[in-house]
């Protein structure tokens, strides 16, 4: 049974003030001065720590402009990642995620999953990035591998229930695990970090959701029934001129290699080779290949990041979207380093128009593609 309407009538009157006073914040903002946005994220919450596994999650989420945040975010973002020398959520059912808050249950869904492969198809070596308390490191298993996974639809209503809480139990899949209320405490750091000085500006974020643009007639849909030809010529010129991340260290461009038919292959391609820190760092040029008929539908999201925008595209089973890592040779694609699955893509977009433009005919292309199978 599905909880979320629960949540969403929940009003909440948490005081924070007071909550890290004499305490390490666990908490860290940062502006990123290109997206005129602000950053906040927690420490790495370590949850699991086994020889058998270990497990850590971290919540982040952002909010326009710099300063104090005017209004609450929409949406949270929560990772899991999660050690072990085999995978331990990769069917579906695994990586459904079970929330016990106080004496109430509350179900939020299948979380997004990502298994990370090498070239040859097992685990990539993960052992350099567990912490040094982890017990797994200290394990004697040849290979570690990471499974991560995300929530899809957390917000900031949920993350204040868990804040307010004086019990916080997590189930995925078969896996059960506490919070400690040092992790709770840092939960309402996190809440206390990105809420507004007026408290109408959090009731508005719980009920209002965002709004998109119209779309124009013109966009290839299910509505004007354009040509799946027709429409993958228009998805390609309009993420070849739409597309293209510059909220990181260095912009990236949006390059299609193959929209001929349902299996469709992009590339993002850095503006710079090498970093300006050392040119022993040289940035890679990522590989995407899915199957249109493979995407849900009903799982792509736009969202408005400062002035830019994203596109969520999510699969239908896990890590059915390939990406491979390629050598930048001066801007050249050339031989695959690593190769690895996913069950979703962000793309990023110049303005939530495109976005939103792009929602509508991927959607129809998509069905165009399930129709075929």
């Amino acid at each position: 049974m599905r909880y979320r309407s629960v949540l969403a009538s929940i009003i909440f009157g948490l005081s924070f003030s007071g909550v890290v006073l004499g305490q390490e914040s666990h908490i860290e903002t940062s502006y990123m001065k290109e997206a005129d946005a602000t950053s906040v994220n927690t420490d790495e919450l370590y949850v699991i720590n086994m020889p058998t596994q270990f497990m850590s999650v971290q919540l982040s989420a952002t909010y326009p402009k710099k300063g104090s945040p005017a209004q609450a975010p929409n949406r949270i973002s929560i990772r899991f990642s999660s050690f072990a020398p085999q995978p331990l959520y990769e069917p579906e059912q695994a990586h459904q995620l079970r929330v016990k808050i106080d004496d109430r249950v509350f179900d939020f869904g299948i979380l997004n999953y990502v298994k990370l492969v090498g070239l040859n198809g097992k685990n990539y070596d993960r052992r350099y990035g567990l912490p040094s308390v982890a017990l797994l490191k200290a394990s004697k298993t040849e290979v570690l591998g990471v499974e991560i996974m995300m929530a899809k639809d957390f917000t900031f209503a949920d993350v204040s229930m868990l804040a307010g809480a004086k019990s916080v139990v997590m189930k995925i899949g078969d896996t059960v695990f506490p919070l400690t209320a040092t992790q709770i405490s840092i939960l309402r750091e996190f809440v206390a970090a990105l809420t507004p000085a007026k408290a109408e500006s959090t009731e508005a974020t719980k009920s209002v959701a965002p709004v998109e643009p119209v779309v124009p007639a013109d966009v290839p849909s299910d509505q004007n029934q354009a040509s799946f030809e027709q429409t993958l010529k228009w998805i390609k010129t309009e993420i070849e001129r739409e597309g293209g991340e510059d909220l990181f260290t260095v912009p990236r461009k949006i390059e299609p290699l193959d929209f001929k038919s349902c299996a469709i292959r992009f590339r993002l391609v850095p503006a710079r080779r090498t970093s300006t820190i050392s040119e022993q760092i040289v940035y890679a040029i990522i590989e995407y290949r899915m199957n249109l008929g493979e995407l849900n539908p009903d799982a792509i999201v736009t969202a408005k990041l400062g002035n830019r925008a994203t596109l969520f595209l999510a699969a239908r089973d896990p890590a059915k979207i390939k990406v491979i890592s390629h050598q930048n040779q001066s801007g050249t694609m050339g031989s695959a380093v690593n190769e690895g699955q996913s069950a979703y893509v962000n793309v990023y977009l110049k303005s939530i128009d495109a976005a939103s433009r792009l929602k509508v005919a991927l959607i129809h292309a998509i069905n165009l593609c399930r129709a075929q199978r």
